[in-house]
């Protein structure tokens, strides 16, 4: 059932207690920091202390703003996994977060750790199972409330919405090899018709579009990589903006 976030929890603050989850304290300019019996919401990628208080670090929200908002509740004792590895966890949030918020910390956690595994919400939506095949990644699913013998964590910036340069270079980094390039350029309309937040003109807009020579995008009907090279190839105009698609 959603409840209301009344506390959360720093690392520091985990550090100094005797309670679960044990935490190796990351030290100044380290991006991750490695957990011990956590619960986590792989979905979101909050990560809870005994008490179900949210480890602030775990969540791309400010602590001001992640206190006012309204999160599915932990199940009480969720099961815990041992698994053979320390692994990282891929969360689950709409596109726009996964890869602006989420993938290029993750990614930088890969790198630096080495990690083999990779933790991922059962219920993973396509793109995120997309990109794991696309760079062979070995990774197991769970429930959504999953408690680990060991988890590490990309330390979250709490600035939602608002992209880091360094994390946007991470992705270019990433993609670009997977890209083809077109010399030829076309217009292309991302539609949001069989998606969510749709115009109520929409319908009648993308017919003058085509009658003018536009193509039309169904973005959700496309893999990981061809929605990229739609970006990367064409111009592109996406009606009620960049978020939510994939």
């Amino acid at each position: 059932a959603p409840w209301s976030v009344h506390s959360t929890i720093s690392l520091k603050e985990i550090s100094r207690s005797n309670s679960k989850p044990k935490s190796l304290i990351p030290k100044n300019n380290i991006t991750s920091f490695t957990l011990e019996n956590v619960v986590i919401d792989l979905k979101s990628g909050h990560c809870f202390d005994t008490n179900y208080s949210v480890i602030q670090e775990t969540s791309n929200w400010p602590v001001s703003d992640l206190t006012k908002r309204t999160i599915p509740r932990p199940i009480t004792t969720p099961r815990t996994y041992g698994v053979d590895t320390v692994g990282v966890v891929l969360p689950s949030n709409g596109f726009y977060h996964w890869l602006i918020e989420d993938l290029p910390g993750v990614i930088n956690v890969v790198k630096q750790k080495n990690h083999t595994k990779m933790f991922v919400y059962q219920n993973a939506p396509r793109y995120i199972l997309d990109f794991l095949s696309i760079f062979e990644i070995d990774f197991q699913q769970f429930p959504r409330f999953s408690k680990f013998a060991n988890l590490t964590m990309p330390i979250r910036q709490q600035n939602v919405g608002k992209p880091n340069m360094s994390d946007i270079s991470t992705l270019k980094n990433l993609f670009f090899p997977k890209l083809t390039k077109r010399n030829n350029l076309e217009n292309v309309y991302i539609s949001r018709l069989k998606s969510n937040r749709s115009p109520k003109f929409e319908r009648e807009l993308q017919s003058q579009l085509i009658s003018k020579g536009w193509k039309i995008a169904y973005l959700e009907e496309m893999d990981l990589i061809t929605q990229f090279n739609i970006i990367h190839n064409f111009y592109c105009y996406l009606l009620a903006g960049f978020w939510g698609f994939g």
